[in-house]
């Protein structure tokens, strides 16, 4: 099955949760009713965006209690642009793609090399 880039991301997002000793996030959130009203789906995004915010804020806070360097959200920041500078080439610079697919193929392949060009750990 072919993942979103919503479900990708979220996926990630478990993984450093893991990697810090926490629970991975709430999955009954994930079965609440779709809202009739735009209003209402504008609350709960907002609702959403909130949680969002609020876990990035917690995660922050315990990477910078548990780190021996300073770790910040502004770090965190810089990261995410310079990630998505490198990793979507068909949006920041001149590769080219005509799916949402091959866009998917892009993500992987560059993550991929980025992985290889690391050193690795012993």
């Amino acid at each position: 099955r072919n993942q979103s880039i919503v479900e990708y991301l979220e996926g990630e997002v478990d993984e450093v949760r893991k990697e810090l000793g926490l629970s991975p996030r709430d999955e009954d959130q994930e079965d609440e009713p779709v809202a009739a009203s735009q209003t209402e789906l504008d609350e709960m995004l907002e609702d959403e965006l909130g949680d969002l915010l609020m876990n990035v804020l917690f995660l922050t806070s315990v990477a910078k209690s548990q780190s021996k360097r300073s770790v910040s959200i502004q770090g965190a920041a810089k990261r995410a642009v310079a990630k998505l500078h490198r990793r979507c080439p068909y949006i920041f610079g001149t590769e080219k793609v005509e799916s949402i697919e091959e866009a998917r193929a892009v993500w992987q392949r560059v993550k991929l090399e980025e992985k290889e060009a690391k050193p690795r750990k012993r």
